[in-house]
């Protein structure tokens, strides 16, 4: 199971790209996924945060038994979620930055115990462009005024966080389509996760008839990409000298030295051949590949 957490400032385009993957035929899990009771304590205290953050994880888990219980594979199956657990640390009123080790480690444990992979994926956008999307936003929906979005200081705050915090990929959403950029976190994702690069390498993968339509091709990864995403092939482990530097081909041909009759001497080499291609060592004998390296 793995889930991709998309975050940044309000007004970035967060609810708007769910949506698309929504209708792309992937699992997404919209702000509604944790629905908190109301207490007498704030819901931005740090205690309601912490609880939330906990309920936030194991909502997870419940969701990977109900997947299992209805007999679907839940190690390949990708989830989208509007916001991480990391949000919590932003909207703590007193002391969320001691919530960043505590989620890290949850993060971790959901990993190794559960086999649940979790990104954070934070969508930037340039701050006059995003205060002019936000202004858009609240004509349609002025009841956001009391998030305080109408206020300039408030994004400048949010912005502030959400630039400084380390997030497993940033990608920019100022002049970009939507499928465009769904492609560029799938495809960014997929150097960090082989299970993902899988997935989106099956002949069923989610989003095929969504991506062909927007973007003339299903084929977010293609397996030509293997080498540099670190799939496997014959030979991926063999050493090679870089391409971009002329290289020394030996012809083990013997040169006759007519000054030496010592028949304990071994036999000279001449080097041959140049050329810039990327030459194998693995067939190489010691000896030969203390010759490459030599004057």
């Amino acid at each position: 199971m793995i889930v991709i957490c998309i975050e940044g400032s309000h007004g970035c385009g967060k609810t708007k790209i769910c949506n698309e993957f929504d209708a792309a035929d992937f699992w997404v899990l919209d702000e509604g996924f944790m629905n908190m009771p109301s207490y007498s304590l704030h819901p931005q205290s740090l205690l309601m945060e912490t609880t939330w953050v906990c309920s936030w994880f194991a909502r997870l888990l419940k969701k990977q038994a109900e997947l299992k219980a209805s007999g679907c594979p839940d190690d390949e199956q990708i989830f989208f979620a509007d916001r991480s657990p990391f949000s919590a640390v932003f909207y703590s009123r007193r002391a969320g930055h001691l919530l960043t080790p505590l989620i890290q480690q949850q993060i971790e444990e959901v990993r190794n115990a559960a086999g649940i992979e979790i990104y954070t994926v934070h969508m930037s956008v340039e701050k006059e462009l995003l205060w002019s999307r936000i202004q858009d936003r609240l004509t349609r929906e002025p009841e956001r005024c009391k998030y305080d979005e109408d206020k300039r200081e408030w994004m400048e705050k949010t912005v502030q966080f959400y630039d400084n915090f380390k997030w497993d990929l940033v990608v920019q959403n100022n002049h970009i389509t939507m499928p465009e950029l769904m492609r560029e976190i799938l495809c960014s994702l997929s150097e960090k996760s082989n299970r993902l690069r899988n997935i989106m390498l099956d002949e069923n993968r989610p989003g095929r008839d969504y991506f062909r339509e927007r973007l003339g091709s299903d084929d977010i990864i293609t397996s030509s990409d293997d080498d540099m995403l670190g799939g496997s092939s014959e030979g991926e482990n063999e050493e090679k000298i870089p391409s971009d530097k002329p290289t020394k081909l030996l012809g083990l041909r013997e040169i006759t030295n007519d000054n030496n009759n010592d028949n304990n001497m071994k036999p000279a080499y001449k080097s041959i051949v140049d050329s810039k291609s990327s030459v194998k060592l693995t067939n190489l004998s010691e000896e030969d590949i203390l010759r490459l390296n030599s004057p």
